[in-house]
């Protein structure tokens, strides 16, 4: 691989961010799960609320797929279908511990693949503390420089990964998937 992620940094319109979250609330939260195995994650492994934003005619989509269909030509080459089908609006709350653990997005149960995973920074920096977005390369971990509003961070989905606790205040992204035929 040339490079593990690529960032686009304050690429969406703080406006368009703020949209994005009060759109947001318009939609139920549930519990952050796990998987779609497991329903009822520890608290000590991923702690979070999570809301399934509609991605069809979604203002949003096309920023997403434009980053992750320029990176993954610039770096992968994946054999991906571009398209945005899932828009996950995730909320890390201070007062909650909010966290996720290690882990990778890859999804494996259906006949297509996660290949891409998009997280959009919805927060302004000032906003919160903690919260850091962390991939594992190689034998370690690096810390992922992407917190401006408006940031957009593309990534192969089996890389591992982790958002640290935030310590104060709330941490709001969107996250996406690109999904692509069975891996050969």
């Amino acid at each position: 691989m040339k490079t593990y992620y690529s960032v686009y940094p304050e690429f969406v319109p703080k406006q368009v961010c703020e949209t994005i979250r009060q759109l947001a609330q318009l939609t139920p939260s549930q519990d952050a799960t796990i998987n779609s195995y497991n329903s009822a994650p520890s608290k000590e492994y991923r702690v979070s609320t999570v809301r399934w934003l509609n991605s069809n005619n979604n203002f949003l989509s096309p920023f997403l797929l434009w980053c992750a269909v320029t990176s993954n030509k610039d770096y992968w080459n994946f054999n991906i279908d571009p398209a945005i089908t899932e828009l996950q609006y995730t909320e890390y709350y201070s007062s909650q511990g909010g966290h996720f653990d290690w882990h990778d997005d890859v999804l494996l149960e259906t006949n297509t693949h996660r290949k891409l995973s998009i997280v959009l920074q919805l927060s302004d920096p000032s906003e919160y503390t903690g919260g850091n977005f962390e991939m594992e390369s190689r034998f370690n971990f690096n810390s992922v420089e992407f917190k401006k509003q408006g940031s957009i961070l593309v990534f192969p989905s089996f890389l591992r990964h982790r958002v640290t606790p935030v310590t104060s205040g709330t941490r709001y992204s969107c996250v996406s998937w690109i999904h692509g035929p069975e891996w050969k």
